[in-house]
């Protein structure tokens, strides 16, 4: 037998973990579908969209924990009465106990390679004033290339000379301001968030193909930021591009932090939309229409919670004996 508030952190863990695992089959089974809107839109709005359906799974099943299970429990279940949990209430609270610690690793993991790059930059890196630079930028006193965006909270763009040395003004400038988009953007986060969210099942890596179209399409958005404006600018970024990918093997950092090219096979990609721009399709009507369900879901949530409470009370009966 279980006390009363054991009892329901075992329920709230099985009930958390069956929610975000069915919630998470809709995102897999969905999710060419989801690739094939999110390529007919602009870069940034698509990843967006991307990062939305991939924490999806994660909302609504904390949702569903606090809106739901842990209300109906409280005002329905007894204090007095003594019941434990089936096999199978066990079995969902274990895996969804599991999963959680694993999102916690990995979040802390993240979040402390984050910090200890950082600190690590600040330490041996020299703070100057580049032209045009609103803000200081980190530059480390090194030939191997490094450009990047490090930091979760208070992001910094940090810079090695080699870089500096190899790019010309402009083109410097076009890199600088790509790696602003993604401060702008707060990627950094969208990144900790997103790569530490949990998967299907514990130590089960799922998504692996949204994940990879999301960090493309945060690259492709930033590359849309720092060109706009000059018509001569898309070039100018290509050619930055191009000649850091000549100066060899970019410095590994941490997977909370963005780098201006974190992977060379999708420069060809990247110089190819910069130097032939496409029109991308209508962006407004489907994200209208997707906020506007996502607030009548909310709203029919809010209002139906009272009267499904005593169903949902039956439903978690059936994980106690």
């Amino acid at each position: 037998m279980m006390p009363y508030f054991l009892r329901l952190a075992c329920l709230c863990l099985a009930a958390w973990f069956l929610v975000h695992l069915v919630c998470g089959l809709a995102a897999a089974v969905l999710t060419p579908l989801w690739l094939r809107v999110a390529s007919r839109r602009k870069a940034a709005v698509a990843a967006r969209i991307l990062l939305a359906v991939r924490l999806a799974p994660l909302v609504c099943s904390l949702a569903a924990v606090y809106l739901f299970c842990v209300p109906s429990y409280l005002w329905l279940e007894p204090q007095g009465k003594t019941e434990s949990l089936g096999l199978e209430g066990v079995l969902a609270a274990g895996l969804g106990l599991a999963l959680i610690a694993e999102w916690l690793y990995r979040v802390t993991q993240s979040t402390m390679q984050s910090s200890r790059f950082s600190r690590r930059c600040h330490g041996v890196a020299r703070e100057e004033q580049l032209d045009g630079e609103a803000a200081a930028v980190l530059v480390l006193d090194q030939k191997s290339p490094c450009l990047a965006l490090v930091g979760i909270v208070r992001p910094r763009i940090v810079v090695s000379r080699g870089v500096l040395t190899a790019l010309s003004a402009d083109e410097l400038s076009a890199a600088l301001a790509h790696e602003r988009a993604h401060r702008d953007s707060r990627d950094n986060l969208k990144r900790l968030a997103l790569f530490s969210a949990p998967g299907l099942l514990p130590f089960v890596r799922s998504f692996r193909r949204l994940e990879r179209e999301w960090a493309k399409l945060t690259e492709w958005a930033a590359d849309d930021a720092a060109a706009a404006g000059d018509a001569f600018r898309p070039v100018t970024l290509a050619g930055a591009l191009v000649r850091f990918a000549r100066l060899g093997a970019a410095a590994t950092v941490p997977s909370a932090a963005t780098s201006m090219l974190s992977c060379h096979n999708d420069l060809a990609e990247r110089v190819d939309r910069l130097l032939h721009p496409r029109s991308p399709g209508s962006v407004s009507s489907p994200l209208l229409h997707a906020r506007a369900i996502g607030v009548a879901i909310a709203v029919a949530i809010l209002f139906a919670l009272p009267a499904s409470l005593p169903a949902v009370h039956r439903i978690l009966e059936h994980l106690m004996d």
